[in-house]
């Protein structure tokens, strides 16, 4: 997609199949829908702006011990072989951004090399979230083990640091002009979400606020997981009413085909509406 200066490319790394009943809860909060599955996509976003190239959330990345997430265990795919193929190569990026720091948004920052985790993307800078830092590294009161992202931080996150590469970064930093980084957490505590104005109008990569459309029209709606699922919901609704009242692209991480749209609030309730082009 091309929209001014800016151009949206995206990478995907794999797909799953999920019960509804993992994200209602087995209950009937289905505005009724008779969907009984959905997708899924483990996908990276790849901006283009001003001459700058900035990878979001690099996916789970191969060769990873990851019993407790059997999707993604010693998971093999060809996704660099997929970022070539939209014409950039690992060592083009200038800058990486981890959403958050669970298994499936930052394992690509570092690939296998001589039986050690190296960067992937050697010449970028790594911009992470200190909180998500902080709350995924040791030493913390806070610090609190979930089995699936066990073994993350040693091989995802420690690597940049070591090398140098990465910048921790607060709510409000400047990526470039018109691209800044903002705090929307609850999913973790320090997720935060990318906001790219160009040309009077806006993007929004979401990350993992909104896994499902479902969860636009009723933000209660979640898969496990959330570090504080009240902060969540209340994230949810407030960034579905910025999404509704810019009229901002949403760009979420797992959204199935077209993967993006807006939010549009009609009668008092919300819902998305797919990206049909510009």
């Amino acid at each position: 997609m091309r929209w001014g200066d800016l151009e949206l490319q995206r990478v995907e790394e794999a797909r799953i199949d999920v019960p509804v009943a993992l994200l209602t809860g087995g209950t009937a909060k289905m505005a009724g829908s008779d969907l009984q599955s959905f997708q899924l996509v483990f996908q990276s976003w790849i901006l283009r702006h001003r001459g700058l190239v900035i990878l979001i959330d690099p996916c789970a990345g191969n060769g990873r011990d990851r019993p407790a997430m059997p999707h993604f265990h010693q998971l093999e795919t060809p996704y660099l072989d997929r970022l070539r193929e939209t014409g950039i190569a690992p060592e083009q990026v200038d800058i990486v951004f981890c959403t958050h720091l669970h298994c499936d948004h930052c394992g690509w920052n570092t690939r296998r090399q001589d039986g050690r985790w190296v960067p992937t993307f050697p010449n970028a800078r790594y911009l992470l979230v200190r909180r998500e830092v902080e709350r995924w590294g040791s030493g913390r009161d806070d610090h609190a083990v979930i089995d699936y992202n066990v073994g993350v931080f040693e091989d995802s996150v420690q690597p940049i640091l070591e090398a140098g590469l990465a910048d921790l970064v607060e709510a409000g930093h400047r990526v470039a002009p018109g691209v800044w980084i903002e705090r929307a957490p609850g999913h973790t505590f320090g997720h935060s979400i990318l906001r790219v104005a160009q040309d009077g109008g806006e993007i929004i990569f979401t990350g993992d606020c909104f896994h499902h459309p479902l969860q636009i029209a009723d933000c209660s709606l979640h898969l496990g997981g959330c570090d504080d699922l009240d902060q969540a919901i209340a994230t949810r609704e407030r960034l579905r009413g910025v999404l509704a009242e810019t009229g901002a692209l949403m760009v979420p991480a797992h959204f199935e085909a077209p993967h993006m749209g807006h939010v549009v609030k009609q009668d008092g309730q919300f819902r998305f509406r797919p990206w049909l082009g510009r």
